[in-house]
């Protein structure tokens, strides 16, 4: 019994560390909801829950979280009282807003993400461990906590993280696979697999690992061990997503809407220095960074496992893919973080123990390991504190409220602050410059709220616009009055928020 308390202290001491660093500052922004994904989770949940409805109507995200999103709702709303609607219109704000009064709802998804993501740490020690011991298993859950990457999308309700934990869960199954080769092992490995392909599209990926592992120089064999790994992926993914089904018109549209967005990104040609660089900076830091690259390019060479090969091949296919699209999404690479990490912990630990003993190979893996991951935690840490801090929009807002006067109408665009439809007429429209300038002056607005969020994407390179709309923001950068400017620092992060007032009879552009 003492044996296994002490084996079980590294991973009591990797989860709590998850655990603090998690939840820490997880009702950033509030009650406001400043992530622009995080209504695509709510309102279709909200939808769900006030009309009864299963079909979520909306398919670019399958299906998984937003149910849970909606039995949290379900259990919320009696206690918090908050109404149902997500009508922009009925609810008097922008269509990517949620009403402050439905904060509590968002604030339980990001709980439900965070505990997830602790779980996915915790999954990636018992990978790591049953394939090299306690010390491989504290080094990459401890690499995948130190990640700041998966440590700030671990405080937003979107699917990224969830969907990472369900893959984990599909290779700690497989590892199980390759080491019992036990049915229900493979239909765990499938069902995961097809939750994780619920949860997000290319979380799909987790199956190439036990169609891989399932091999078998027997075609018989082979056929009925990936007969049953894939029905039982099928099982998985319909019935968290059971209209992909019922209403697969919907399903082919939402994918294919997906698809055109990630097509009509911000550069003409890839991304892959760009996420290389992402990673090396921010998303891992330097010494981890530089250890995963050694870990995938070293790691199945030296440790002869067709797992790690599997492993290697499958970062680098899901990086190339990714890669190949205009759009940045930093957040598409979360799926690849506990695979990185365990190639990286395998590395270490092994190199170690080749010029070692098992007990001194253990304490210098986990000695380095920590030391590896402390840049990390510490961006961690700091971005935790800057999250905690108020936004650049809460203070915008609260300049708004002491200085328009009651009555004044207000144009705001994606990614400023909600403004109180009570006491202004408020426009809202994704980006300001959908309309002419000549438009706000004869509707009478008194004051334009624009983002760097949105101009940012105008106005600097290698962002695409049309060159009417660089000269809106121009226009309005240039001939109005600026009455307040807030800028992101340490103390408050987010977008620069800028305030301009509407001169009576200046229509001219």
């Amino acid at each position: 019994m003492t044996k296994r308390f002490t084996a079980a202290i590294p991973l009591m001491v990797v989860l709590l560390l998850a655990v603090l660093l998690r939840f820490s500052a997880i009702g950033w922004g509030g009650p406001f909801v400043y992530h622009p994904d995080e209504h695509l989770i709510v309102h279709p949940a909200l939808n769900i829950v006030r009309t009864r409805d299963l079909n979520p109507h909306w398919f670019q995200y399958p299906s998984l979280l937003i149910y849970f999103e909606a039995a949290l709702v379900t259990v919320c709303q009696p206690w918090v009282g908050a109404p149902l609607s997500s009508n922009a219109e009925q609810n008097h704000i922008g269509p990517w807003d949620v009403l402050p009064a439905q904060w509590p709802f968002v604030l339980a998804g990001r709980c439900l993400v965070a505990a997830l993501a602790v779980l996915g740490i915790g999954l990636t020690y018992w990978v790591a461990a049953r394939l090299g011991g306690p010390a491989t298993g504290f080094a990459a859950a401890l690499f995948l906590v130190a990640s700041p990457l998966h440590n700030e999308s671990s405080h937003y309700l979107t699917t990224d993280v969830p969907a990472t934990t369900l893959l984990t869960a599909t290779l700690l199954a497989s590892v199980r696979c390759l080491q019992q080769s036990k049915r229900g092992d493979i239909f765990a490995a499938g069902l995961f697999a097809g939750l994780a392909a619920a949860t997000k599209y290319t979380a799909g990926i987790a199956i190439v690992v036990p169609l891989g592992l399932l091999l078998t120089r027997s075609a018989h064999t082979t056929f009925i061990r990936w007969a049953l790994l894939g029905s039982a992926a099928l099982i998985g993914f319909l019935l968290a997503c059971p209209y992909a089904v019922l209403d697969w018109p919907s399903l082919l549209g939402g994918i294919l809407e997906q698809r055109r967005n990630y097509l009509g990104g911000y550069t003409p040609g890839g991304n892959w220095l760009w996420y290389l660089d992402y990673l090396y900076a921010i998303g891992l830091g330097a010494p981890l960074a530089i250890l995963c690259a050694a870990g995938l390019l070293i790691t199945p060479t030296l440790r002869r496992r067709r797992l790690h090969w599997i492993l290697a091949a499958l970062c680098v296919g899901y990086f190339a893919f990714y890669s190949s699209y205009p759009s940045r999404a930093e957040r598409n690479l979360i799926l690849l973080l506990p695979l990185l990490c365990l190639l990286a912990a395998d590395l270490l630990v092994e190199f170690l123990r080749r010029l070692m003993n098992d007990t001194a190979a253990t304490i210098a893996a986990c000695t380095l390991a920590t030391v590896i991951a402390a840049p990390g935690l510490q961006r961690s840490i700091a971005n935790n504190q800057s999250l905690s801090q108020p936004d650049t929009r809460t203070l915008a807002a609260q300049w708004i409220d002491e200085n328009v006067p009651n009555g004044r109408h207000i144009a705001r665009e994606e990614y400023t602050p909600q403004v109180d439809s009570s006491r202004y007429a408020v426009t809202y429209e994704w980006s300001l410059a959908m309309h002419h300038y000549a438009w706000y002056v004869a509707n009478e607005v008194d004051y334009l709220v624009v983002s760097s969020n949105v101009y940012g994407r105008v106005l600097n390179p290698p962002y695409i616009a049309v060159p009417a709309e660089a000269a809106f923001y121009q226009f309005v950068f240039d001939r109005l009055p600026l009455l307040q400017e807030i800028n992101p620092a340490p103390d408050h992060p987010g977008p620069t928020i800028r305030i301009y007032g509407v001169p009576r009879g200046q229509d001219d552009f």
